[in-house]
């Protein structure tokens, strides 16, 4: 029973958090905030179903930041290390 109340008390929070999201939608769009912003009026970008949303956006501000993750880096250096001992 104790699961069923809990249930209902976390649909009820995010019924509030979703309300509370809306009506700060509705102020920005009221004052102009969402206007003129970057790709507005153009199509979002094309996403594989199996990519993760977050992980694909903060991907795309890291590119637009011009921050390289660690991971790439790593990789420019051993390719750079593998062409220096093949030659």
């Amino acid at each position: 029973m104790s699961d069923h109340i809990e249930t209902n008390s976390d649909q009820a929070m995010l019924r509030s958090l979703r309300n509370l999201v809306e009506r700060q939608i509705a102020k920005t769009q009221a004052t102009g905030g969402l206007s003129g912003l970057k790709g507005e009026g153009k199509p979002l970008p094309y996403r594989s179903a199996h990519e993760d949303a977050g992980q694909s956006a903060g991907m795309r501000m890291m590119v637009e930041a011009g921050v390289v993750p660690e991971e790439f880096k790593l990789k420019q250096a051993l390719d750079a290390a593998r062409l220096c001992c093949i030659n």
